[in-house]
């Protein structure tokens, strides 16, 4: 959300766009992305995901931190509001 507005939705990913994604992100082709064992892709995949949603939690958090410093209300609370907690 930008300047009160909603941004516009963007579709997701599927399987093979995050699996070029990672392999990029781990300095792979997309051949040898191909030739690592299911394991391996499977625990990259698992990294790439966790660090993507540690970095979205973290801009929220800093968001929330910012409207906090302009209106003067609580980020944990207003994080709480917003999970539904």
């Amino acid at each position: 959300m930008a300047d009160g507005v909603n941004a516009p939705e963007l579709p997701g990913f599927d399987r093979e766009l995050m699996e070029a994604r990672t392999a990029k992100e781990w300095g792979l082709t997309p051949r040898e992305w191909r030739e690592e064992p299911f394991d391996d892709r499977a625990l990259m995949l698992a990294y790439e995901l966790f660090c993507s949603s540690r970095e979205a939690y973290q801009q929220e958090w800093q968001e929330l931190k910012r409207k906090k410093a302009e209106k003067g209300s609580n980020p944990y609370e207003e994080m709480k509001r917003q999970m539904g907690l």
